[in-house]
């Protein structure tokens, strides 16, 4: 894959409604990317992660290996995303046997966004595998 490098993080953007306004409105985030660090990337990974983006194992695959998973949508305004996001992933990754505590965001407006918090989990001892899951979500939700 020659559009990304591990570590590295893509924000994917679309733009919907009138021509005119669209435009603006690529142009101006786009200038706010740019502004915040950004690099414009190949239009390569946009194409690859809308051709991948559904390919996951089922969830027989990952619980025949020991692994719970889930993701849990939250919404918060602006200023409260990223002490959300901080805490929640903070709080997941303290779980025993954690193997993934992430987040993205896929629905945005003025006042806030909403984060899908994902966790994938494998505790030592299978009888765990409902409590571990539930403790997860505990998390997440008293965060």
């Amino acid at each position: 894959m020659d559009w990304c490098s591990p570590g590295q993080a893509f924000l994917i953007l679309l733009h919907e409604g009138p021509f005119l306004g669209v435009t603006a409105e690529a142009e101006g985030v786009a200038d706010l990317c740019r502004a915040a660090g950004g690099v414009e990337a190949s239009s390569a990974a946009v194409d690859h992660w809308l051709e991948h983006r559904n390919q996951v194992p089922g969830w027989r695959e990952f619980l025949e290996r020991g692994i719970i998973l889930d993701t849990i949508e939250v919404a918060a305004t602006w200023d409260r995303i990223i002490p959300l996001y901080e805490r929640a992933t903070a709080s997941l990754r303290e779980v025993p046997g954690i193997l993934a505590a992430t987040a993205h965001s896929s629905h945005s407006y003025r006042s806030g966004t909403c984060l899908y918090f994902t966790f994938l989990a494998r505790p030592e001892d299978p009888e765990e595998m409902a409590s571990t899951y539930l403790e997860c979500w505990r998390r997440v939700m008293d965060v």
